[in-house]
């Protein structure tokens, strides 16, 4: 489940600065930002008290609320960029 929920995440997302301070305040890759915060997210949504969780960390709350921001964004700013209908490399057929 997680990987359907990341894979349109956009490319900047995993380049912006606050995944680079993320990823090294936690020693570990953006992309394990994000599934964190996926995780973190679906067990907040179910109730699960993350305070007794037993991981070796978790991210904090307004990083949370930062990182929900930068993807809403970053989201939108994909869905608002016109679409080609000729892609390059691609002909029209005849």
């Amino acid at each position: 489940m997680m990987s359907d929920q990341t894979e349109w995440i956009s490319a900047a997302v995993y380049e912006d600065e606050v995944m680079d301070y993320l990823a090294e305040r936690y020693h570990t890759s953006p992309r394990e930002i994000i599934r964190s915060f996926f995780a973190q997210e679906e067990r907040t949504a179910k109730g699960v008290n993350l305070d007794n969780e037993n991981r070796s960390w978790c991210l904090e709350e307004n990083e949370v609320a930062i990182l929900r921001d930068l993807i809403t964004a970053r989201r939108h700013e994909d869905q608002a960029l016109p679409r080609r209908s000729n892609p390059v490399g691609r002909r029209r057929a005849r």
